[in-house]
């Protein structure tokens, strides 16, 4: 099952001569709305100008053809993981004449470069644990979330790059998980997960 995943892009014009130019026939609004780490899920509106009813969309990836339709939106499969994408949408009129010089944006794929980078456990306490890391390489927003899960529940939920843990077990090692949450709520995983020790005092 695909799980989609928000998607930020840049917005680029792109001029192919070999195709009718009338600027005027783009789509507006072309976008990548949602992502995994193998596909991306695009969507565009019509032009502004009147266009026949039976107008269909042709869609390039990286300059080749991917595929034709007549709706709105499309996801396109069997990506490549922590990649950028240049994808173009082009107009085709019942004549199977193309509209240049369309829209063209990229976008990328999620992968290992949305993880969290450096987790490391920086101090231990009695029945407690305290882990930091940076930010992942690929986010620019400052609205970032991280989820904490401890042996693989659910901990706590953060908004900077450190988290104390408490209420543990005394000498005893715990597998600590922290997962990206982007400003559109959705989680990137898998994550990364370390190992983590506790230590404590005799009573």
């Amino acid at each position: 099952m695909l799980t989609l995943y928000s998607v930020s892009i840049i917005l680029l014009i792109h001029m192919d001569c070999a195709f009718q130019s009338i600027s005027h026939m783009n789509v507006r609004n072309l976008s990548a709305i949602n992502w995994d780490s193998t596909a991306i899920e695009f969507s565009w509106s019509p032009p502004d100008v009147p266009t026949p009813n039976d107008v269909f969309y042709e869609i390039y990836v990286n300059g080749n053809v991917y595929k034709q339709t007549n709706k709105t939106t499309i996801i396109i499969y069997d990506l490549k993981l922590s990649t950028k994408y240049k994808v173009n949408v082009k107009i085709v009129d019942e004549n199977c004449k193309r509209y240049s010089p369309g829209i063209t944006i990229e976008a990328m794929t999620a992968g290992i470069g949305y993880n969290v980078r450096d987790l490391r456990q920086v101090s231990m306490y009695d029945g407690g644990i305290q882990v930091s890391w940076w930010a992942p390489a690929y986010y620019d927003s400052e609205a970032l979330q991280y989820e904490i899960y401890l042996n693989g529940h659910f901990n706590q939920i953060t908004n900077i790059t450190q988290a104390v843990i408490n209420n543990l077990d005394k000498f005893t090692q715990y597998k600590v998980g922290v997962i990206t949450v982007n400003e559109m709520g959705t989680r990137d995983p898998p994550g990364i997960t370390i190992e983590a020790t506790t230590f404590g005092f005799d009573e």
